[in-house]
C-alpha cells in the first residue's frame, strides 16, 4: 500500500479520465484482449469507445460485462463527474461486488468529498460508512467460511480500526475470536502427539500464554471507542506475545533435533509476531483517528525497529503522513493491501483472473 504520497491522490492516477477525458488508455477484457482507446458514453450496461488501430480512430462498442473488474470500474468513473454523490457511489458498490476493494475505496471517498460542506453532508457520509461496514463485515464471513485467514484479517482491521464507529465493539471481539479460532485449526500440529517431544504440559503453557495475549488484543477491540482504553490493552497484548515468544524460544532450543516439534513451535511463532504486529498498527490507527499523529508514529517506529522493511508498517507510516498532511479523513479510504501493488486487492484471494 503506498497511502501516503496521498492514498487517493495515487489511486485517482491510476483511473483513466474522469468526466470524459479523451486521453488514450488501456482497457482490459475478461478474455485478456487489450483495448487502447478512451470512452466516449455508456449507456444500459453497454460502452461506447473511441478506440486508437494502427495510429487511427475506430469506433468500439461492447457490453460494460465484458470487461475485466477494473476496467468496468474505469470505464465507468470515466463518465462520472466527481461531485456526483450517487454516481460515485454507484460505483463503490459495484467496485464491491466485483472484488475491487482498493478502487471500492476510492469511490466511496469520492462520493462522500463530493457532499462536503454541503447542508446533507452528514447524513450522506454516514450512509456511506454504514454500507461500508455492513459491506466489509459480509467480505470478512465469506473470507473466513472459505478460509482466507489473512484476508478476512485484514478487512476486520479495517472494520476495528477505520470503521469502528459503525460496528459493535463486542461483534468485533466476537468475530476476532472466529478468526483466531479458524487460524489455530490451520496451524500444524503433529499426526501423532506422542511422537512429538513437545509435552502436554509445555503445550498447555504455551496456550495459556496465547490466550491471554489474544484476549487483551480483543478487549482492546471491545474498547475501540475509547481510544487510551484500547491503546493500554494492545500494549498488555504485546507484552504478553513477548512472553509467549521467549517461552517458545526455550522449547525451541530444548527441541532443536526434532523438526516436528520445531515445525509446530514456529507455527506459533508466526502467530506470536502477527499478533504482536496487529496490536501496534491497531493503536496507531487508533492514535491516527484521534490526530495524535505523533503516538501513532511511535507505535509504527516500534515494529519497524525489529524489522525495518516490514510492509505493514511501512504503509501505516505512510497513511499517518498522509492524515496529517491533508488533515482530513480521505486516508480512511484507502483500502489497498499494505506493500503491494495497487492493482492488488484486500479482500480478494484469488489473483490470477485477468484484470
Amino acid at each position: 500500500m503506498n497511502p501516503f504520497t496521498s492514498v487517493a491522490a495515487a489511486l485517482l492516477l491510476s483511473l483513466p479520465g474522469l468526466a470524459q477525458d479523451k486521453t488514450p488508455r488501456e482497457f482490459h477484457l475478461a478474455n485478456g484482449a487489450t483495448v487502447k482507446g478512451y470512452v466516449v458514453g455508456l449507456k444500459d450496461g453497454r460502452v461506447q469507445m473511441k478506440t486508437i488501430v494502427f495510429g487511427n480512430e475506430t469506433d468500439f462498442r461492447r457490453k460494460l460485462a465484458d470487461f475485466a473488474p477494473a476496467s468496468q470500474i474505469a470505464i465507468e468513473s470515466s463518465v462520472c463527474r466527481l461531485d456526483d454523490f450517487d454516481g460515485q457511489f454507484a460505483i463503490a458498490r459495484h467496485a464491491a461486488q466485483l472484488g475491487e476493494m482498493e478502487l471500492t475505496g476510492v469511490h466511496a471517498r469520492l462520493a462522500v468529498k463530493s457532499v462536503m460542506g454541503k447542508p446533507e453532508e452528514v447524513e450522506k457520509t454516514n450512509q456511506v460508512k454504514q454500507w461500508a461496514a455492513g459491506m466489509l463485515e459480509a467480505k470478512f464471513e465469506q473470507l473466513l467460511a472459505a478460509g482466507h485467514v489473512a484476508t478476512a484479517r485484514q478487512v476486520l482491521d479495517i472494520l476495528s480500526g477505520r470503521l469502528a464507529d459503525q460496528v459493535s465493539e463486542q461483534k468485533l471481539a466476537e468475530m476476532d475470536e472466529r478468526l483466531q479460532a479458524v487460524a489455530a485449526g490451520r496451524r500444524a500440529k503433529p499426526a501423532d502427539p506422542k511422537s512429538s517431544p513437545l509435552a502436554d504440559a509445555e503445550r498447555a503453557s504455551l496456550k495459556k500464554l496465547l490466550d491471554a495475549a489474544d484476549k487483551e488484543f480483543r478487549t482492546g477491540l471491545q474498547n475501540a471507542r475509547k481510544t487510551v482504553t484500547a491503546v493500554k490493552h494492545y500494549e498488555a497484548a504485546i507484552a504478553r506475545y513477548k512472553q509467549a515468544w521467549k517461552e517458545i524460544e526455550v522449547l525451541l532450543n530444548k527441541h532443536a533435533g526434532s523438526e516436528e516439534a520445531n515445525t509446530e513451535l514456529q507455527d506459533l511463532s508466526h502467530h506470536v509476531v502477527e499478533g504482536a504486529k496487529r496490536a501496534a498498527l491497531q493503536a496507531s490507527t487508533s492514535l491516527t483517528m484521534q490526530s495524535d499523529y505523533k503516538g501513532a508514529m511511535e507505535w509504527v517506529n516500534k515494529i519497524l525497529a525489529h524489522d525495518p522493511s516490514d510492509a505493514q508498517a511501512l504503509a501505516m507510516q505512510r497513511t499517518i503522513v498522509e492524515a496529517e498532511a491533508a488533515a482530513s479523513g480521505d486516508w480512511m479510504w484507502g483500502w489497498r493491501t499494505a506493500g503491494g501493488d495497487p492493482r492488488q486487492n484486500v479482500a480478494r484471494p484469488d489473483q490470477g483472473r485477468p484484470r
